[in-house]
């Protein structure tokens, strides 16, 4: 018998209806103003370059980012149908470790 394959949700482009940079971004903005343009400057003032180190900076409620409904419900079903679900994505790990906490 085949084994049912894992389902993989892509978090930068299936689930979050928003980039994972400009969310760290804005957090960084808000919790550690001076730090996250520190972190700006010495990339160049590219987000997603600065995102690895203002991820390790600030906290981001993965409760609170805005996902798609129908990939919610595809998690979901996948989970209840006994599938593995991996979640991967371009974001830093611990912004994707949250948001898989957060959303199961």
């Amino acid at each position: 018998m085949a084994e049912t394959p894992p389902l993989v949700v892509l978090a930068d482009d299936a689930l979050l209806r928003t980039s994972p940079g400009a969310e760290l971004l804005w957090a960084g903005l808000g919790q550690a103003p001076w730090a996250t343009l520190g972190a700006l400057l010495r990339r160049g003032g590219r987000v997603d370059a600065a995102a690895a180190e203002l991820a390790r900076r600030v906290e981001i409620r993965a409760d609170l980012l805005p996902c798609d409904p129908a990939a919610i419900a595809l998690i979901a079903e996948a989970q209840a149908a006994g599938r593995a679900v991996y979640l991967a994505g371009t974001a830093p790990a611990p912004l994707l470790e949250r948001l898989a906490a957060a959303k199961g």
